[in-house]
């Protein structure tokens, strides 16, 4: 069983520090710093590769926007309801996707064994305030990265490694900070603390 704790330790004791966390909850400085680099590294390691511990599949279901009937050319276009030019539709991402790699039609029959390539985007929709994917391709269906956070489902020690490496050169970056000084604490003319 690993727990996020023991990566943890082992980025910390790679970096040479003596102090160790139980839990990532405890409120130590080391593992407030830890938690707040934790989540930020693992998913940015996940969108870095597909990975196939973490790659899902999912149909997207009803698009969130369209683009107008008969399309741009003959109705007026409204960023509230259409996705952006040149974009036919909008959809939601899935619940606990991080990336999409790739947008398919759904199938109708039997699977495409000659899949191609169906442009698309990740996207953010700020009147929406949430992450989409634009596609011109109706009933889509996507192909992801999706945020697995618990370290014994990662099953791949290449990436068990490389998260380790990533949370210790954030953690390097976040302890050799000077911290600022607190409120109201008289400064030196160097500007440190007294």
């Amino acid at each position: 069983m690993i727990y996020p704790s023991d990566l943890v330790n082992r980025a910390l004791t790679g970096l040479g520090h003596e102090i160790t966390v139980g839990d990532l909850q405890e409120g130590t400085a080391e593992a407030r710093v830890a938690l707040l680099h934790y989540t930020d590294t693992l998913d940015w390691l996940l969108i870095q590769k597909d990975w196939d511990f973490a790659r899902q599949a999912a149909t997207l279901g009803a698009p969130v926007k369209t683009a107008p009937p008969g399309g741009y050319g003959g109705s007026p276009w409204n960023p509230m309801t259409c996705p952006p030019i040149p974009w036919i539709f909008e959809y939601a991402y899935p619940a606990n996707c991080l990336w999409v790699r790739s947008v398919r039609p759904v199938p109708i029959l039997i699977p495409s064994f000659t899949p191609y390539f169906n442009n698309f985007v990740n996207a953010f929709d700020a009147q929406l305030n949430q992450k989409v994917v634009l596609t011109n391709l109706a009933n889509a269906q996507v192909v992801f990265t999706a945020q697995v956070a618990d370290p014994n489902e990662w099953q791949n020690n290449l990436f068990l490694e490389e998260f380790v490496k990533q949370l210790a050169l954030r953690l390097k970056m976040a302890f050799e900070k000077e911290p600022p000084p607190q409120k109201g604490q008289p400064q030196q003319p160097d500007g440190n603390p007294r």
